[in-house]
């Protein structure tokens, strides 16, 4: 944030100071010309034996070495306009951008953009190991949630499903010995069997549910696509808020690694949605061209500040990591928010191959 200097905020000098660096030295080089212009008129000869030549053609003069030197302060003035706008490129995503050499710097605009380009030098490396490191701890992450899930699915829930068939088989044989039910204020062992059931029962589908919130098995067997729809569907029902998935995509547009980026985007876009925007419906479109996969995912909730999210990117860390999620594949991920007015999520990933004349059908749930 641009703070300017006490006691002149808000005043006439304040726009004095803010007028560009050309007009400040060619307007200061024009007056310096006027005052000689004028001290030359009044130290001139008497006007009536020189005439009007000498006023006019001094005139003249102080505006033909106005021009001039306005030109020259343009060529002077060029090797810092560069250094502008390759600081406007790397911040709007061109981190190769660089200050060209300039012919027309002296050697302190020289160092001066030597040190800049050093500088962006540096900045590039730490970008290219986060990106490399974050894409490291997304696999390695991504891994560690396939084996968790094959965990639970493939060890605990059988565990738990060969128990609860073994209370089954209990309850069914057991014999109350005398013959005679038990008091009404004590629970029979039948009803200590049933409720042993209804608890590993609770366990199992809890598991079963983290099992899916880690690594869904319709993901490695039907594609990220059906395993959106899936769970589109199941937290529409959990949730009584309508997630609508619709559009189409190629079948193998996306890398392996592209379709796990479009699933995880998606997915964690929608819990946000749901945990923290209170929307009334959600709706996810996809669409592709000859270039790209395009997934637009929409709610109507409360919304929030996005100047504040770039001014502070740390307070949703969440997002950053969906965004970093979408460049490690060569995608980009836009946010457009207002507080009141939702939230778009725009995810655009390159394609694979070619378009298909088949296309992965998707259904509203």
């Amino acid at each position: 944030m641009n703070k300017s200097p006490p006691g002149v905020r808000g005043s006439w000098l304040l726009k004095v100071l803010r007028v560009p660096l050309f007009w400040k030295i060619v307007v200061a080089n024009g007056l310096l010309l006027g005052i000689l212009g004028v001290l030359a008129l009044l130290l001139a000869p008497d006007p009536d034996t020189v005439g009007l030549w000498f006023p006019v053609g001094w005139t003249g003069v102080i505006l033909v070495l106005v021009a001039v030197n306005g030109f020259l302060v343009h060529l002077a003035l060029r090797p810092l306009r560069q250094m502008e706008v390759t600081a406007r490129e790397v911040e709007a995503g061109n981190p190769s951008a660089r200050v060209p050499s300039s012919p027309l710097a002296d050697r302190e605009l020289h160092r001066l953009t030597e040190v800049l380009n050093r500088m962006l030098d540096s900045i590039e490396r730490v970008q290219h190991r986060h990106a490399h490191l974050s894409a490291q701890m997304a696999r390695a992450e991504e891994a560690e949630r396939s084996r968790l899930a094959g965990e639970l699915f493939n060890d605990t829930a059988q565990i738990l499903a060969a128990a609860l068939l073994h209370l089954q088989l209990a309850s069914r044989h057991l014999d109350p010995g005398d013959g005679k039910p038990p008091p009404p204020s004590q629970p029979g062992p039948r009803s200590g069997l049933e409720s042993a059931r209804n608890d590993v029962l609770s366990a199992l589908a809890g598991i079963q549910r983290i099992a899916r919130s880690l690594r869904p098995p319709e993901l490695d067997e039907l594609g990220p696509l059906a395993a959106l729809e899936i769970q589109a569907r199941r937290l529409s029902n959990e949730t009584g808020i309508p997630v609508q998935v619709s559009g189409s995509i190629p079948p193998s547009a996306l890398s392996s690694e592209a379709g796990l980026v479009l699933y995880r985007v998606l997915q964690e876009g929608v819990t946000n949605a749901l945990l923290h925007g209170t929307p009334s419906s959600i709706r996810i479109h996809l669409q592709t061209d000859s270039a790209s996969v395009r997934a637009t995912l929409e709610d109507d909730g409360r919304g929030f500040d996005t100047q504040e999210i770039q001014a502070d990117p740390e307070g949703r860390p969440g997002l950053q990591h969906m965004q970093d999620r979408a460049s490690h594949v060569g995608g980009r991920l836009e946010v457009e928010s207002r507080p009141g007015n939702g939230t778009r999520l725009i995810l655009e990933l390159p394609r694979k191959t070619e378009s298909s004349p088949a296309h992965l059908r998707t259904s509203d749930p």
